[in-house]
């Protein structure tokens, strides 16, 4: 692993990834070892928040992993770097440091962070990051026995992620914040269920009603308006909880369906995700093997253009993959044998063109809240604020439920599947860069995060967060209901 330059500017996930040392093999070699790097940084973070300037730190930190609460005195300045150094290999008998977590790499973070928090006191900081690791267990219900390997190793992500989220908020740039939350002590594999959408580059149009991916040149576009937000809908505040099961896919589609259903109806409903984990067949492996396992929304709305769908209420969402019972196809009333979708009004969907800003935006104001498919990686410690942090493997499916202007940022407003305790009451602002379409990156892991089987090995992605990528908006005939 590459060490980190004391002059670089790391990611707020990377810092928090690369400082802890966490990686798969490193726990296993001593518990010791996390509570000593653990100590170090709780102790500067908490003197840094103190302190006027970074010449009156004092911290000390132990580099002795066969020697775990010896400490010798902090020296914050990249000078002192060899110093820091010489005195670990004079440790008797200290054992390898843990892969990312040497003290040239501690070192490094805590003058990055020392460097960022006094340049920009002023910024404020999130109430969570204060918070103990203990008070952290109280508040969410862990059962970590303190002193085991398992509390020592949770500890130092946690710590590490608060230490990551305070450089962030004290940034003199940020234009967003960070905090600790239900998610700060998760494991990447654990964080990686969170995700489980993988939109398909094999389109399966067989049997489906959809539109063909184009756009319309048939009429004369009228100029889009500064700002829409479809929050006011009945299920716009309904923020679900995915739980750790990767359904995504499957709650994206219903939310759209859901608001769509409103807009074009007339008729508020709310159609149950848990039937589409439940039952929606995926044999070509599109976005995972199925179920809390990923698939895709164009799957989804599918499912609901062929056989109908019920409500939440006659199935609810139940966080784990089920059995498609026989009684689920027979439920009256918004079921049909043939009528499918139809009987309320669902007659397809559209796949928006890929990596454009006009078409999404139009959908977005024209038709109502879309499907779309986003890097999300880096969004676990978001509080507020316009996010503008992400990589380009696109792993996740949200509703697009917006746009706006806040100070002199643009933004995409994005309705997530995290619980509204989670962003901004269940939402996160994305940033809507000028020429958006332009913005672009490759995803080159699409067998980690996108296609069906069969599909290409890189993929361009443009938008914050990919957000231009694959966009899906369900198709309602026009007519009030009674």
């Amino acid at each position: 692993m590459q060490s980190l330059s004391i002059r670089s500017k790391p990611k707020i996930d990377e810092l928090g990834t690369r400082a802890s040392g966490l990686r798969a093999g490193t726990a296993a070699r001593g518990g010791g070892r996390w509570r000593c790097w653990r100590q170090a940084f709780r102790k500067l973070s908490l003197e840094v928040q103190e302190k006027a300037n970074i010449g009156q730190l004092t911290t000390s930190y132990c580099c002795c992993s066969s020697r775990e609460f010896e400490e010798l005195p902090f020296t914050p300045f990249p000078q002192h770097e060899a110093a820091a150094l010489r005195r670990w290999r004079r440790c008797p008998g200290a054992l390898a440091a843990p892969q990312a977590a040497h003290p040239r790499m501690l070192l490094a973070a805590i003058v990055i962070l020392t460097q960022a928090a006094f340049a920009a006191k002023v910024h404020s900081t999130s109430r969570g990051v204060s918070m103990s690791f203990d008070d952290f267990i109280s508040l969410h219900g862990r059962s970590y026995r303190q002193g085991s390997q398992e509390y020592e190793e949770r500890a130092a992500l946690f710590e590490t992620r608060r230490v990551a989220a305070l450089l962030q908020n004290n940034r003199s740039d940020a234009k967003w914040s960070a905090t600790i939350n239900k998610f700060s002590d998760r494991k990447e594999e654990e964080l990686k269920v969170m995700h489980g959408y993988k939109p398909a580059q094999v389109r399966q149009s067989q049997g489906l009603s959809f539109a063909a991916e184009e756009e319309d040149h048939s009429r004369l576009k009228s100029a889009l308006p500064e700002k829409v937000d479809w929050r006011h809908l009945s299920d716009g505040q309904n923020i679900v909880e995915q739980g750790g099961c990767g359904s995504c896919w499957a709650i994206s589609a219903t939310t759209v369906l859901n608001a769509h259903s409103e807009i074009h109806r007339g008729r508020p409903r709310r159609f149950s995700s848990q039937e589409l984990v439940n039952c929606v067949p995926n044999p070509q492996e599109c976005g995972g093997q199925g179920g809390c396992s990923g698939a895709t929304v164009e799957l989804g709305i599918g499912w609901a253009v062929q056989h109908g769908l019920s409500l939440e209420t006659s199935v609810p969402y139940s966080a784990q993959d089920g059995t498609c019972e026989n009684s689920f196809l027979q439920a009256q009333g918004l079921r049909g044998a043939t009528a499918g979708g139809a009987s309320f009004g669902l007659t397809g969907f559209r796949v928006l063109p890929s990596n454009k800003e006009e078409p999404l935006a139009r959908a977005l104001v024209e038709l109502g809240p879309v499907a779309v498919s986003v890097a999300a990686s880096s969004w676990f410690s978001y509080e507020g604020g316009v996010f503008d942090e992400c990589d380009n493997i696109v792993n996740h499916a949200v509703a697009l439920y917006g746009y706006g202007r806040s100070d002199s940022h643009r933004f995409w407003l994005v309705k997530n599947s995290w619980g509204s305790d989670w962003g901004e009451n269940g939402y996160i602002r994305l940033l809507r860069r000028d020429s958006e379409d332009q913005h672009c990156g490759i995803d080159t892991e699409p067998d980690k995060g996108i296609a069906c089987k069969g599909g290409p090995k890189e993929v361009t992605v443009c938008g914050t967060c990919g957000i231009l990528y694959d966009s899906v908006v369900p198709q309602f005939e026009d007519a009030k209901e009674a």
